[in-house]
């Protein structure tokens, strides 16, 4: 499902809440990342759309599809919904290059997300508890805090 659990040293109580509920069709979702790193700024980008599709590429339920736009970069941040919610982790884009040798266009707006229960399945077959927060700063404070730079080298 393309999901990877990564373990840091570090204290921060900066995380993200996850959302029990599934999205619908037509929710407002933000997705964090950073795009393009070789060319855009070094820091956190968001982008906003909806859940166009409630199923991935051939049918797959596993996933959903949004319209917000992603770039390499964005893959493995968080999918957040109006509450602040993580409700899917940002995974593909339909391939233009594909799209127009196969269909004959350039697709707009195809973009994929696995869902968070597909996460909740995966840290509880590790056993890997959700932890509770308590406070009072605002989530979007939260999210760029939380949402960190990987690279592979």
């Amino acid at each position: 499902n393309d999901l990877a659990i990564l373990f840091s040293k570090s204290s921060s109580q900066d995380f993200l809440r996850l959302s029990a509920a599934n999205v619908s069709l037509g929710d407002d979702i933000s997705v964090y990342g950073y795009p393009l790193q070789s060319i855009l700024s070094p820091t956190i980008h968001l982008t906003k759309g909806s859940v166009s599709s409630l199923a991935g590429l051939q049918g797959n339920s596993a996933f959903f599809q949004m319209t917000a736009p992603i770039q390499p970069g964005n893959s493995g941040g968080p999918v957040i919904d109006k509450n602040g919610l993580v409700v899917g982790v940002t995974t593909s884009t339909l391939s233009p290059t594909f799209a127009i040798n196969r269909l004959g266009t350039i697709p707009q707006g195809v973009n994929f997300a696995v869902r968070t229960t597909m996460l909740t399945n995966l840290l509880e077959v590790y056993g890997i508890a959700v932890g509770e927060r308590s406070d009072t700063q605002r989530e979007s404070e939260i999210t760029e805090n939380a949402v960190v730079l990987l690279t592979c080298e």
